[in-house]
């Protein structure tokens, strides 16, 4: 009775890990499908802000004042 019972308990987790797998599946397939879409909307912004990357640093005067 113990061999049933814990295959039971297997079958349970084996689906219960199957599903979350498959959720997770689903998210990353519709997040990729979606991909496209955002990237055109993602340069065209890009292109409409002048097409140029401004990164700034601040010193470590700025830094240490800061702290």
């Amino acid at each position: 009775m113990q061999i049933i019972g814990a295959l039971v308990a297997l079958l349970i987790v084996a689906f219960v890990v199957s599903l979350v797998i498959s959720f997770l599946v689903n998210i990353v397939a519709g997040a990729l499908s979606m991909l496209p879409a955002i990237f055109v909307i993602v340069a065209i912004w890009f292109f409409v802000r002048g097409g140029k990357i401004h990164v700034e640093f601040p010193d470590r005067r700025d830094r240490d004042r800061l702290n």
